[in-house]
Parts: C-alpha cells; sequence; structure tokens
C-alpha cells in the first residue's frame, strides 16, 4: 500500500527498534488491543475486517478501481466490488 509523506517520516523515526519487523506487536495483541478499544468505546458489531472496507472506500474516492486494486491487491476486480463503494451523487458530478 502506498505511504503518505508523514507515514514515512514516522517509520523513519522507528528504524533501528527492531531489525526484523518494524511493527513488533504480535496479531494475538493486536486483536486483543482492537476488541478493548472497542470495548471501551461501546461499539457492537464491528469487526477488525471491516477497517480494511473502510480503508478502501476511502481510496476508492481518490484512485480508480485499476490502481484501487495494486493497492488493496485483489486480483479479482469482482472481489474488489465488495469494498468498492462510491456515492453516485459524486460519480454524477465528476461527469458533468
Amino acid at each position: 500500500m502506498p505511504l503518505s509523506s508523514r507515514a514515512i517520516e514516522i517509520l523513519k523515526l522507528l528504524e533501528g527498534r527492531d531489525e526484523q519487523r518494524v511493527f513488533t506487536v504480535s496479531s494475538a495483541s493486536c486483536d486483543a488491543l482492537f476488541r478493548k478499544g472497542k470495548a471501551r468505546a461501546m461499539i457492537e458489531g464491528l469487526h477488525f475486517h471491516d477497517t480494511r472496507r473502510e480503508a478502501t472506500s476511502r481510496l476508492a474516492k481518490k484512485v480508480d478501481v485499476l490502481t484501487l486494486a495494486r493497492i488493496t491487491g485483489h486480483k479479482d476486480i469482482r472481489m474488489l466490488m465488495v469494498y468498492y463503494q462510491t456515492d453516485m451523487s459524486e460519480v454524477a458530478g465528476q461527469i458533468g
């Protein structure tokens, strides 16, 4: 996934902490932290996978569908369309 210049700056600050990985949080810890944050925010029905859909939907407003497929790693555009959510009023505005 492409990174913003700010994201690259932050990653450079983390250089040298671990030779193998930038992020040293295990997937189990990440899952536990997500569940804990969700509970503290009193949010029900949200799953970690939902964050992928949100990110993909936001990126869809900035890039074309083929670029979006490259970013997300989808090899089949039909699978990407599950995540690719466009607002038809925005599309109408782009057309004319």
